[in-house]
């Protein structure tokens, strides 16, 4: 077999015959990207010979490992300033924030219906007057809903799933 010239645009079968493997194992390092496309057999030989030392010296495996091992150390990291931030209670989640509306919603309606109250009988003691609670309690309601279907619309934002997000169940926002 003749050498193949450095500088011609490589061919698989050929290659594998002058490196001595199968046509199918240039065809996997071709798909994996390690021999580049309408390159020349210079540079598949280049490409080749470097994969081997790399193979070789264990490096790949190493580097691959390595990543996995930052990754699980900084999401151990990530869940541990999450966990320092919750008890600091600088942090709430999703999941609990929908029933702290609720229970601030009802003391809202519950002061403000009483300050109604407070208002009516002040007004009707110091003008000897009788007001319909309508007079008064009408435009607190209104105001009441207004607050309420805020509240909603601001938890409807944080619901899993909106806006293209899909947190899960207790997922810190």
């Amino acid at each position: 077999m003749s050498w193949p010239k450095p500088d011609e645009i490589a061919n698989q079968t050929r290659f594998a015959k002058f490196v001595g493997v199968s046509q199918q194992a240039i065809s996997q390092l071709k798909g994996k990207g390690v021999l580049p496309d309408n390159g020349t057999y210079a540079d598949w030989l280049y490409a080749y010979v470097d994969r081997l030392r790399t193979e070789a010296s264990g490096r790949e495996q190493d580097e691959r490992l390595s990543a996995v091992r930052i990754r699980d150390t900084e999401m151990a990291a990530n869940l541990k300033e999450i966990e320092f931030l919750k008890q600091l209670k600088q942090i709430i989640f999703v999941a609990d924030l929908s029933p702290m509306l609720t229970a601030l919603m009802g003391a809202i309606q519950f002061n403000v219906m009483a300050a109604q109250e407070q208002i009516i009988e002040a007004i009707e003691s110091r003008y000897s007057i009788k007001l319909d609670d309508d007079d008064v309690g009408k435009p607190l309601r209104t105001a009441l809903e207004s607050v309420a279907s805020g509240t909603k619309e601001f938890e409807s934002l944080l619901a899993p799933g909106d806006n293209g997000t899909d947190t899960t169940e207790g997922s810190g926002d």
